[in-house]
């Protein structure tokens, strides 16, 4: 038997049933599947503030010249294969890890420890057989710091991409710093290629840094122009004190060049020793 309840609840139903769907008249774009998308003028989830937004890091431009690449994994039980030389001095070890490292089958292992004057356990490529060019430069690597030294405020040197001639200097040295234990930069550059004068651009220190992980960095410098420009990511995070755009200036432009791998300190009447690990190098230069 039909109730006055069943009578009211499938008028409602036929009533709906009955009821034609909304047109679409374009407003709204659709998926394949009919599913509505958000409308062209919706915050996206950066600008809503649900996210930060990733850091910027400068891109090259289509009027730059074309650009080389570089890389080591190690994979050749020969260390010197893609380098130039070797710097090797004072109390150092260098070798292939095949227990740690980042990409198999091994790492780049450089050690050092106290010696009376400089200790280094390096390699370096010459991306020129002259004068270093105007442009951009990258360094990516995956970095893990063991570094157990005491009695000494020396830092050490990782990576340095390095002016070889004349009075020229380092134009981008990364450092560790065994007493704030993490990371900075120290350089200088020549202000014009024969103006003969020397500027030393201040440290800059950085976060710590743990000790035993792999950590992800980039650098990215420009030189060789009016001005220059550096920037740094650790672990994906753009760090923001690195030297001033005008502190690098005209770099290495009109010097020769080297980039160099590897640990290098004077550490003399130190005590303990400091290692390094080294995977997935990158080294990107002007062609």
């Amino acid at each position: 038997m039909v109730t006055a309840r069943h009578r009211i609840w499938l008028g409602a139903l036929v009533a709906a049933a009955c009821t034609p769907f909304a047109a679409d008249d374009g407003s709204r774009p659709t998926s394949e599947a009919g599913a509505r998308l958000p409308t062209a003028d919706a915050a996206t989830p950066a600008e809503a503030g649900e996210i930060p937004p990733p850091p910027v890091i400068p891109d090259a431009s289509a009027n730059e010249p074309p650009r080389k690449t570089v890389t080591w994994s190690f994979t050749n039980d020969n260390l010197m294969t893609g380098f130039s030389y070797p710097n090797h001095n004072g109390t150092q070890q260098v070798g292939r890890d095949s227990v740690s490292y980042t990409s198999a089958p091994a790492s780049f292992r450089s050690r050092i420890g106290p010696h009376e004057g400089q200790s280094a356990a390096r390699y370096g490529f010459r991306p020129y057989a002259d004068a270093a060019k105007a442009g951009r430069y990258r360094i990516d690597l995956q970095l893990k710091m063991t570094c157990e030294l005491e009695d000494t405020s020396q830092k050490v040197s990782v990576v340095e991409l390095y002016c070889t001639g004349g009075t020229s200097a380092p134009v981008v040295i990364l450092m560790y710093d065994p007493i704030k234990k993490g990371l900075a930069f120290q350089g200088s550059h020549k202000p014009a290629p024969t103006s003969g004068e020397t500027k030393t651009y201040p440290q800059r220190p950085f976060p710590s840094l743990a000790l035993n992980e792999w950590h992800h960095i980039t650098i990215d410098a420009v030189f060789g122009h009016d001005d220059g420009a550096l920037s740094l990511l650790l672990d994906g995070q753009a760090v923001n004190e690195v030297p001033a755009a005008t502190e690098i200036g005209l770099g290495c432009a009109g010097s020769p060049m080297s980039f160099q791998v590897g640990l290098a300190a004077i550490l003399t009447g130190a005590t303990g020793d400091c290692t390094a690990h080294y995977d997935d190098v990158v080294f990107e230069y002007p062609e």
